[in-house]
């Protein structure tokens, strides 16, 4: 008996400690975390992080498993020698009656519960209860996008589509950064069209800021899904097993909603994405090749053709952008648009990752290397115009979101990154009609900005900031991130059915 109490106490230390350690851990690799894209890669398989990024698997091991059992060992080893110590005096009588008393089941069980509390405080959980409405808000303000509604233009531009980590237009503000940070770019872009682009609360991380850009709506767990659209499970078990079901046991990646790259493939695109990192990490190269992609290049395939420049996560961006060049141009000399979508790597927190370009440079900080990115980027626009592609092609440069944590990792100050860094640079005579955008408006403007056109300038949740706008639309872009979260985070069928259910 007196050995599975050792037990019990050895099992309830070691959750603790891991369940604080882990959090801890979450907080300083990512910075703020919320519950959308906690829940999403938990439930899309943590378990692929090890063949992803070595260097996260190896140290969420050292932290969730290593560590606390290292602890845990040493405190039942101490609880041990207190108990059986021969020395008896009243201190160490006193010592071993309050160990005792502190280390029972109830007072550990106790911790534990404050334990997973402070988890879900760390995740902002309570982002996930928005107030349920009488109205189903996607129902009521999505567009699906229909083939037979959208108008090809005569002549189909090419579109290039840079997503570059965590690139803030706070960086172009010299008065919070008197350095300039992206004076090259400030300077080359002056005359194209740029707005207000707001990050709401759900779209803080790649995957998602690449799907809400390209579909015009948020990518989020449905808890929906998993209870109240399953009213046939009725015993606790199953309705455990449907919770804790891995997203990537699903065949499709949101089989009923149509984003761009299957508009763009549906009227005779070729659809290219290259990034450096890992394609199966948080289901990108699923949703990509369910999504009109037709070819996508990741860490495996730079893999497969013997480069060597590789970061934690993936391939460095000179040698990216070195590729990237390479297969635009053979995409330009086909009698075919395409669509080229890319990725960068360099800014990705906590500290970045420096290049062989950038160590050329001596840049050596993150200050460094967003100047470098900087340079990177307009060096690309240069090769964009110099190889006369503006002629025939729009590029599109935008963050895929904001740097997570509210202290700048250039000097450490407190920060305000609300707006990411965008531009769009084409030859066509456009006009804005709104100041600010969130990432869904991304969708239906890149098409309008190609020459398409479509009922109310409007797919997904947001209109067009190009050309028309209607009046009577709700403007999503007019919201603050917590009304808008509000209205996200309450219940819909039509959402779950778009996201989880078949034709």
């Amino acid at each position: 008996m007196h050995f599975f109490l050792r037990v019990q106490q050895f099992f309830l230390i070691f959750l603790i400690i891991a369940i604080a350690n882990g959090t801890f851990w979450m907080t300083k690799e990512f910075g703020e975390v919320y519950p959308f894209e906690f829940f999403f890669h938990l439930f899309y398989g943590i378990g692929d992080i090890g063949t992803i990024n070595h260097g996260h698997a190896l140290s969420l091991l050292f932290h969730l498993i290593i560590s606390p059992f290292i602890a845990s060992s040493c405190i039942l080893l101490c609880l041990y020698l207190i108990s059986y110590a021969r020395i008896k005096t009243p201190w160490v009588f006193w010592l071993a009656s309050k160990t005792t008393q502190i280390f029972t089941t109830k007072y550990l069980l106790s911790t534990f519960a404050l334990t997973i509390i402070f988890l879900l405080y760390s995740i902002n959980i309570h982002y996930l209860f928005g107030t349920s409405s009488a109205d189903d808000f996607f129902k009521e303000n999505y567009i699906q996008p229909s083939y037979e509604k959208i108008e090809a233009p005569s002549i189909k531009r090419n579109l290039i589509l840079i997503y570059v980590e965590s690139l803030s237009a706070e960086y172009e503000d010299i008065e919070r950064y008197p350095q300039d940070l992206l004076k090259n770019l400030k300077e080359l872009t002056k005359n194209d069209f740029r707005l207000d682009f707001k990050q709401a609360f759900t779209n803080r991380w790649t995957q998602a800021g690449l799907f809400d850009s390209m579909c015009g709506l948020p990518l989020k767990i449905s808890f929906g899904r998993r209870f109240r659209d399953n009213p046939r499970l009725k015993r606790w078990n199953e309705k455990a097993t449907q919770f804790f079901n891995n997203q990537n046991t699903h065949s499709d990646f949101a089989p009923n909603i149509t984003c761009l790259g299957s508009v763009l493939q549906h009227f005779g695109y070729t659809n290219v994405f290259m990034g450096g990192a890992d394609l199966e990490f948080s289901g990108k190269g699923q949703f990509l090749n369910q999504h009109g992609y037709q070819e996508a290049y990741g860490k495996k395939y730079w893999e497969s053709i013997e480069e060597k420049a590789f970061n934690q996560w993936g391939l460095n961006d000179d040698r990216l952008f070195f590729h990237a060049k390479n297969k635009i141009l053979a995409l330009n000399r086909q009698d075919k648009p395409f669509n080229f979508t890319m990725l960068t790597l360099s800014l990705h927190e906590p500290s970045g990752f420096y290049d062989q370009t950038c160590k050329q440079k001596n840049y050596f900080t993150y200050e460094g290397l967003i100047q470098c990115t900087d340079e990177t980027l307009s060096e690309f626009i240069n090769f964009f115009h110099e190889n006369n592609l503006s002629k025939t092609t729009d590029l599109v440069i935008i963050g895929d979101h904001n740097p997570r944590k509210n202290i700048s990792l250039v000097d450490d100050g407190p920060t305000n990154q609300s707006k990411i860094f965008n531009r769009f640079i084409t030859t066509q005579p456009l006009k804005i009609n709104r100041n600010a955008t969130y990432h869904f408006g991304i969708f239906p403007s890149i098409l309008n900005m190609l020459g398409f056109s479509f009922p109310q300038n409007k797919l997904g949740l947001e209109s067009s900031f190009f050309g028309g706008l209607n009046n009577d639309d709700l403007h999503i872009s007019s919201l603050k991130p917590s009304e808008l979260n509000g209205l996200i985070n309450s219940y819909s069928l039509y959402y779950s059915k778009m996201m989880y259910g078949k034709k």
